[in-house]
């Protein structure tokens, strides 16, 4: 991604501590985080671009252990946010980005599809939308709604305490309307215009942030969202937000930060990058080979998404060393054997 008119390079951080830092990182971990990009990226390439079948890679945790993407944008649900909503040329931004918060909460095209008919709404969100909407849901009320990849627990508790005011049991709540419910009342021309004048992506994260029991990390998935438009000002370059999981795999990376926040550890090992990897013969220029020649980078945003996977990865490296199978939020059919119990690899990382 192309920085945009509005960035703010090195927004939010400390460029000189950044510029200046000298800090001691863990050589088995940098090793592992290396194997896990190079191996990643290949999947993605021959599964995703070449269309091959599987099996992809023969690194054992990611046979058989689900990961996203190196960049975030190769993601499933990502791919569905840049092709049916940030390419409609026909809504303006505003409902774009607003159809993207509603999508979000359930992180579920198909559960988007259903709500709405297909067709990303228009914003502020009419009556009328509204009622069609709540009917469709309520057609398919059997479906699972909640993807669990992001932490989505804010809506149905704003759901709970804001809409219905009052102490309602769980079962009461039909918690797949709390989008379509939290979309009706806050996604208001009032936050737009509040957006629209942030000076800078910190800022405009903070506003997004104050909208109640937003956590941070889902705050940041909706800004990095809103820069797969074309047309918004800010890119996901110059800013950035390290979250629980993402923090983790920092202290991973870094024995001594030598005094940087997370966030000053992720522009670091951006800047960084072909010192981090030289020893392996990093040359992203071959590894990156499908992207743009301005792409073909570890860009800010795929270092924070690295390091929430690097922590998951790093359990598993460390599993498959006490002679136990690899193993991770969701099961990976790497090989392509659904049907066959796979054997419990001897592989020395």
């Amino acid at each position: 991604m192309l920085n945009r008119s509005q960035d703010i390079p090195y927004c939010g951080v400390r460029e000189d501590i950044i510029k200046n830092a000298n800090p001691v990182l863990n050589p088995e971990v940098v090793k592992h985080l290396y194997t896990f990009i190079v191996d990643r990226y290949d999947i993605h390439k021959k599964k995703d671009v070449d269309k091959f079948p599987p099996p992809w890679t023969d690194n054992p945790i990611l046979q058989q252990v689900k990961f996203t993407n190196v960049r975030r944008e190769h993601d499933r649900e990502s791919r569905n946010v840049i092709n049916f909503i940030c390419s409609r040329t026909d809504l303006s931004l505003k409902d774009r980005c607003f159809n993207i918060i509603l999508m979000r909460f359930w992180n579920k095209w198909h559960s988007f599809k259903l709500a709405t008919g297909g067709e990303p709404l228009k914003f502020p969100l009419s009556d009328a939308d509204y009622n069609r909407c709540l009917a469709n849901i309520e057609k398919h009320d059997d479906h699972t709604w909640w993807s669990g990849a992001y932490y989505t627990c804010p809506v149905r508790s704003w759901h709970e305490r804001i809409y219905l005011k009052k102490e309602v049991k769980p079962e009461e709540i039909n918690f797949s309307t709390s989008p379509l419910v939290f979309a009706k009342a806050m996604l208001t021309d009032d936050l737009w215009k509040r957006l629209e004048r942030a000076p800078t992506p910190k800022d405009l994260f903070e506003i997004l942030s104050s909208i109640p029991w937003m956590g941070n990390f889902l705050v940041y998935q909706w800004f990095v969202d809103f820069t797969y438009n074309e047309d918004f000002w800010f890119s996901e370059n110059e800013f950035t937000v390290s979250g629980p999981g993402c923090t983790k795999g920092i202290n991973l990376v870094f024995e001594d930060k030598d005094g940087m926040t997370p966030e000053e550890c992720l522009f670091w090992m951006r800047d960084n990058q072909f010192k981090m990897f030289k020893e392996f013969g990093y040359r992203p220029e071959k590894l990156f080979d499908d992207l743009p020649p301005h792409d073909r980078r570890i860009s800010l945003m795929s270092f924070e998404n690295l390091m929430c996977e690097l922590q998951k990865y790093m359990k598993c490296v460390k599993a498959i060393e006490e002679g136990k199978k690899p193993r991770g939020k969701s099961s990976y059919d790497g090989l392509g054997l659904k049907t066959k119990k796979a054997t419990k690899p001897q592989v020395n990382l």
